[in-house]
């Protein structure tokens, strides 16, 4: 996918991935530019596992582990989880 890189010239702060020639999708809650998507688990069309994928902007998400990012419907339910079994 094509990435664009963010942040000062010669830094890279972030990098942005989309669809061919296209910019990223507004944040579904703002509408400012979105730099993440919501990684909670679902299933989509067809039983195909994969993740929620609304656009997010940093002030908009609900960071959780490591790098994930949560929008606001998934961020209560990810807290009721239970962990992956080993």
């Amino acid at each position: 996918m094509p990435f664009k890189h963010l942040g000062p010239s010669g830094m890279v702060g972030g990098i942005v991935c989309s669809k061919r020639g296209k910019e990223p999708a507004p944040c579904a809650y703002c509408g400012s530019r979105s730099s993440r998507l919501c990684d909670f688990p679902v299933t989509k069309e067809r039983g195909v596992k994969g993740t929620c994928d609304v656009p997010l902007c940093a002030r908009c998400t609900s960071r959780i582990a490591g790098d994930g990012d949560l929008c606001r419907e998934h961020a209560p339910m990810f807290k009721t989880m239970s962990p992956p079994a080993p």
